[in-house]
C-alpha cells in the first residue's frame, strides 16, 4: 500500500480515512480489497465501516465484470489456456464474507456505488450544533481535565462523556483528543469508543477504579491506635483550608470535595456559631452603649437591661445560626438540582461550611472597624467587597459540587431565594388583608 494511503488511514479524522478508502476503491487494485475488508471490520467509526463496506463492494464488482467473449478475440488459444479465469474468486473466499450483500452485478447498482464514492462521507451529514452546546461541552472538557489533574479521574470520565453527548465533534479538537486519551490511557479512537458508550464507560470505570478504590481504602484504614493522630491532622488541614480563604479556587474545592465528611462540617458550623455569638455580643455591647446614651433613663423604665439584651442575643444566635446555615445550604442545593446539578448534600454542606468560617470572622472584624468613625467608610467598602467575594466563592462551590456551568450555578443560587421571597410576600399580603377585613368587620 502506498505510504500516503497508510498515513491517511492512520489519521484521527474520519473524513481523511474516508478519502483514503475512496482512493483504494477507485484505484481498481484488487490487492486493496483485503485492507477495505479489514477497515470494514475494525474501524472505530461505524460510518467509516459502512463506507469501507461499500467501497469493498465497488472494488470487488469492478474486478468481477464479465470478460469479453472468446469469439471476439482473433486467437482462440488464450481461450483454451485460460479455463481457471474465475479462480481468483475461489482463491479468496474469505474476502467477500464481511460483505453481507451478494456481489453487485447490475450496472445500475454500480452506478449508485460510484455516486456514493464520488461524494465522500460526512460532507452532507454535518450536524448543526448550537453555540451553547459547544461552549458547555468545552467547559465540561476543561473541568474533566482539572479533575484528572487533581487525581479525580473517576469523576472526570462521566463529565467528558456528557461533553461528548453535547458535541459529538470533540474529536476534531486536538485538546479534546488529548484529554480523552489522558483519561482512559488509550489511543484517541479507542478512548472515544469507551467514552461514547455508557455501558463500556461503566465497565471501564468499574474495572479500573472500583476495585482500586476498595484496595486503597483497605490499605489506608488506620489501626485503632492511630485514629487520634489522624483526627489531629484532619483538624490541622481544616484550619489550613480556612486560612486559604483568598485562595479558594475551583481546584481547591475539587480537592476538598473528596474529603467531605459530616464531622468536619459540624465542627465548622460550631466554630461559625461561636464566632457569630462573640461578634454579636461585642457589637451589641457598643450598640447598647449608644442606645443608652440616646435614651438615658427611659430604657430601664421600659423593662430592658444590658443583661437581658445580652441573654436574648446569646440564645437567639446559638439557636438560629446553625438553623440558618442549613436552610441556606438546602435552598442552594434545591436550586442547583433544579438546574441539572448532580451533587450530594453532604459535599455541598461541607464546602459551604469551609467558606462560612473565614467569612464570619472577617465580617465580624469589618463590623467592629465600622464602629470607628474615622475608618467607618473604608470598613463599609471592605464589607461590600467581602460580600461580593463570598458570592463568587459560592458560585465556584456550586459549580464543583454539582457539575454545573457558571450560568446555571448563578441561577441556582439567585432564583430560589427570589421566588421564595415573592411567595412569602404574597402570603404576608394575603394574611394582612385578611386581618384588616376581620378588624373592619369587628368595628
Amino acid at each position: 500500500m502506498a505510504q500516503d494511503l497508510r498515513d491517511q488511514l492512520a489519521n484521527n479524522d474520519p473524513k481523511v480515512r474516508a478519502q483514503a478508502i475512496k482512493g483504494m476503491a477507485l484505484s481498481g487494485n484488487q490487492d486493496y480489497l483485503k485492507y477495505l475488508i479489514e477497515i470494514a471490520e475494525n474501524d472505530p467509526d461505524p460510518q467509516v465501516q459502512d463506507y469501507a463496506r461499500k467501497a469493498a463492494q465497488h472494488l470487488y464488482t469492478s474486478q468481477t465484470k464479465p470478460q469479453p467473449k472468446p469469439e471476439q478475440k482473433p486467437d482462440p488459444e488464450p481461450i483454451r489456456q485460460s479455463p481457471p479465469e474465475p479462480e481468483p474468486i475461489k482463491q479468496s473466499p474469505p474476502e467477500p464474507e464481511p460483505i453481507s450483500q451478494p456481489p453487485l452485478e447490475s450496472e445500475k447498482t454500480e452506478s449508485e456505488i460510484d455516486a456514493a464514492l464520488a461524494n465522500p462521507m460526512f460532507e452532507d451529514e454535518e450536524e448543526d450544533l448550537s453555540p451553547a452546546n459547544v461552549r458547555e461541552a468545552e467547559s465540561k472538557v476543561q473541568r474533566a481535565f482539572s479533575l484528572h489533574a487533581s487525581g479525580q479521574t473517576k469523576k472526570a470520565l462521566p463529565i467528558y462523556a456528557q461533553a461528548l453527548e453535547l458535541n459529538p465533534d470533540l474529536g476534531k479538537n486536538s485538546f479534546s483528543r488529548s484529554v480523552a486519551s489522558e483519561l482512559t490511557g488509550k489511543p484517541f479512537q479507542e478512548a472515544m469508543l469507551i467514552l461514547g458508550d455508557p455501558d463500556k464507560l461503566s465497565e471501564f470505570i468499574e474495572t479500573n477504579y472500583g476495585k482500586a478504590k476498595k484496595v486503597r481504602q483497605k490499605a489506608s484504614s488506620p489501626s485503632p491506635a492511630k485514629k487520634r493522630p489522624q483526627a489531629d491532622r484532619s483538624k490541622a488541614g481544616l484550619i489550613q483550608t480556612w486560612l486559604s480563604f483568598f485562595g479558594m479556587t475551583e481546584d481547591l474545592f475539587l480537592a476538598e470535595q473528596e474529603k467531605a465528611n459530616t464531622e468536619d462540617t459540624l465542627l465548622s458550623v460550631l466554630v461559625y456559631t461561636i464566632a457569630t455569638v462573640v461578634i454579636s455580643m461585642v457589637t451589641g455591647f457598643f450598640q447598647f452603649q449608644q442606645i443608652t446614651t440616646l435614651m438615658g433613663e427611659e430604657l430601664p423604665q421600659l423593662g430592658f437591661s444590658l443583661g437581658t439584651i445580652f441573654f436574648i442575643i446569646l440564645i437567639g444566635t446559638v439557636i438560629m445560626s446553625p438553623i440558618m446555615f442549613y436552610m441556606s445550604v438546602g435552598l442552594q442545593f434545591l436550586g442547583a438540582r433544579i438546574f441539572g446539578g448532580s451533587g450530594d448534600f453532604k459535599s455541598h454542606a461541607y464546602l459551604m461550611a469551609l467558606i462560612l468560617v473565614p467569612t464570619t470572622v472577617l465580617g465580624g472584624l469589618v463590623s467592629l472597624l465600622a464602629l470607628i468613625p474615622v475608618i467607618g467608610f473604608i470598613a463599609g467598602l471592605a464589607g461590600f467587597g467581602l460580600s461580593i467575594y463570598t458570592i463568587i466563592l459560592t458560585v465556584r462551590l456550586v459549580k464543583v459540587a454539582h457539575n454545573l456551568p457558571t450560568g446555571k450555578a448563578v441561577a441556582g443560587i439567585i432564583i430560589p431565594p427570589i421566588v421564595l421571597s415573592a411567595i412569602g410576600g404574597c402570603i404576608l399580603m394575603t394574611i394582612g388583608s385578611s386581618l384588616i377585613n376581620m378588624i373592619s368587620q369587628i368595628q
